[in-house]
Parts: structure tokens; sequence; C-alpha cells
């Protein structure tokens, strides 16, 4: 009998991807999310994923509004939700979007902090749309990314629930 260890992605690996993402590259990813409503996990089985980084820059401040957008299908269900309900779909929605919102905010707050430099391209996106004020910052780049502001926005869709449906090691009077 084959033994397996405990599977677990490592921090690194998991901020590779966010970085992926942020710059476009992500072709596919799955994402694992607690859903307290329904006492258990879901995986997430991402396809699409997109990103679209906007500057705004005000007198010396900058800041970043981010929007990740993503559709995908669920693998796993091991809560206690019926997936063929709509509503638990936007629950699961919903969730995955705000773990996604509070990783990624982490991830580049860290690198901000720990690191000060820019490895998801935010000085091509001002670069772009203010290439005068670039002109004139570029000097202090790591500087100004550092002490940079973010709101970040995410949009995940399920397009379908696969074969999942009701939990299997739920009890009928527990489905939710």
């Amino acid at each position: 009998m084959i033994m397996w260890p405990d599977f677990q992605l490592t921090n690194t690996y998991k901020e590779a991807v966010e970085r992926l993402w942020l710059l476009n590259r992500l072709k596919k990813h799955t994402i694992i999310a607690h859903i307290p409503e329904g006492e258990g996990n879901i995986s997430y089985d991402g396809d699409y994923f997109k990103s679209t980084i906007k500057p705004v820059i005000t007198g010396d401040k900058i800041s970043f509004e981010i929007f990740l957008e993503g559709t995908g299908k669920i693998l796993e269900n091991n809560t206690n939700l019926d997936l063929k309900e709509l509503n638990n779909l936007k629950v699961l929605e919903k969730t995955l979007e705000e773990t996604v919102q509070k990783d990624m905010l982490n991830m580049i707050k860290k690198v901000q902090k720990n690191y000060g430099t820019d490895v998801f391209g935010f000085r091509k996106a001002i670069h772009k749309k203010h290439p005068y004020a670039w002109k004139k910052m570029k000097e202090t780049w790591n500087e100004k990314f550092r002490k940079a502001e973010l709101s970040i926005r995410v949009d995940l869709k399920i397009k379908n629930t696969g074969l999942t449906g009701l939990p299997l090691h739920q009890k009928g009077g527990a489905i939710k």
C-alpha cells in the first residue's frame, strides 16, 4: 500500500499562482475554500482567470484598483449544502470571492512590506495610463510601490457543479 503525505499548498506556491493571476498568465487553478454556512469545504476548479489593474494617482498618492474575475466548476463539495439550489451557489461564489480577495491582498501587502519590489506589473499599468506621471516617479518607484494603497474586487462564477449534488457524507435531514 502506498502512503501519500498530507498535501497542503505552501504559501510560496499559492503566492506564485496569485502573482500569475495578476499578470494575466493563469490558465487553470483549483481554489479550496471553507464555507461556514455549509460547515465544510469546497474545491473550485477554475479554467478562466483575468485581472485588470487600474492605477489612480491623486497628487503624490498612488492607489490601485484591482479587478479579478474567473469562471470554473465545483470539483468537490464537503459541505451540507445542496448545490442544486441557486441560493447555495451564490453562497459559494461569495465565499470564494472573499477568500481570494483576502489572500490576494495579504500577498501583495507582504511583497510591499518585505521586498518593496513590484513583481506584479503595477508600474506598467501606470506607464500605460499615466506616462508623464510615470516619468517623474520611475526613479523612486520602489518606495512609492511600498506605500501604494490597494482595493481588490473579485467576481468568480460557477459555471457548473459537475456531478456534485447532495453531499454523500450527510444524512438527509442535515442537508440545506
